[in-house]
């Protein structure tokens, strides 16, 4: 297909690995309640070649490809320079996006002060309790404005991008929080609750969730440096640092034979696993309460890896 000269919209899609969720991606996209030839689809991938055929698609596609080394950040501020479109819309590759999504962000930027839009994650047609919790989670903030919101789905206009500055391309991981605080500067940032999107690639299991955390969580610290941090993000900072020092007392206290001392150190590394638990059983609906005890407990002790691997470890710049 060719390219339109009155885009209105570009998707920009960095990719890599799994082909399959990208063409869901893709299927949701096609599925908009908009007029697709004003579509424009940029798809960044770090994959060596993609078995997609282009010309079935009702919208043009631009196809990228980069070499491994390269950050998301990187990805998705390559694809920004060539969009056309006066709104750029940004999508992990393995979302499966509402109907209405585009016709609800489209609607909702044009409030006053709105810089940038996203819509909350539901859940699938088989959840597992992982994708049920996360989905609860991100449910309390739908219909609020917010400090921050993950790089799943953004949806904001291109000037806004650019006066933004882009994706800071020289971190691994937590750029959408460095994203996030830039464009909280030009001003708010809105979730809907008119709209939403199943995340394709939630995780399957624990060692899964296990895997990923630590990953994340290796550009904790450095996350907080040279932005401004807002008052909900300080627990899921200082949290694992709290797991990882109290543990420590823990083991002190039992190589010591201070038995008193294990059992401080131990009530203090679970009293916010068990605080963050019955938060989110209060909230959330037919999730057992002991699922959620286990989540947390994955959770932090890889956040709390993660975080200790971060702290030692250098990020290059790409």
């Amino acid at each position: 297909m060719q390219i339109q000269d009155d885009i209105i919209v570009s998707f920009i899609i960095p990719h890599k690995g799994r082909e399959e969720l990208l063409k869901e991606t893709l299927r949701s996209i096609s599925l908009q309640l908009f007029e697709l030839k004003k579509i424009e689809v940029i798809i960044i991938t770090q994959n060596q070649r993609l078995d997609l055929d282009l010309a079935s698609y009702p919208f043009f596609i631009r196809l990228l490809f980069e070499s491994e080394d390269k950050t998301i950040s990187s990805l998705r501020n390559k694809g920004a320079e060539i969009a056309r479109g006066t709104y750029f819309a940004f999508l992990d590759a393995d979302v499966f996006l509402s109907s209405n999504w585009l016709k609800v962000m489209l609607e909702e930027i044009k409030e006053k002060d709105i810089k940038m839009v996203c819509a909350p994650q539901t859940v699938s047609n088989k959840p597992t309790n992982i994708e049920k919790i996360r989905v609860a989670l991100t449910t309390t903030k739908s219909g609020q404005f917010l400090d921050f919101i993950g790089g799943g789905n953004l949806f904001l206009r291109k000037e806004d991008f650019s006066k933004s500055g882009g994706f800071p391309e020289d971190i691994i991981t937590c750029e959408d929080y460095y994203f996030c605080d830039r464009v909280n500067k030009l001003g708010k940032i809105y979730c809907t609750s008119k709209a939403n999107f199943i995340h394709l690639g939630e995780d399957k299991n624990w060692q899964e969730l296990f895997k990923k955390e630590i990953w994340r969580a290796k550009g904790n610290i450095k996350s907080i440096k040279g932005r401004k941090i807002t008052l909900k993000e300080i627990p899921s900072i200082i949290v694992p640092i709290w797991i990882i020092l109290f543990a420590i007392l823990s083991i002190t206290g039992i190589l010591s034979g201070n038995f008193l001392l294990f059992i401080c150190g131990i009530f203090l590394v679970f009293l916010p696993i068990a605080m963050y638990s019955i938060r989110l059983y209060r909230i959330s609906d037919n999730i057992n309460f002991f699922t959620i005890i286990k989540f947390y407990l994955v959770y932090f002790f890889a956040r709390s890896i993660g975080t200790l691997i971060g702290m030692f470890s250098k990020e290059k710049k790409k």
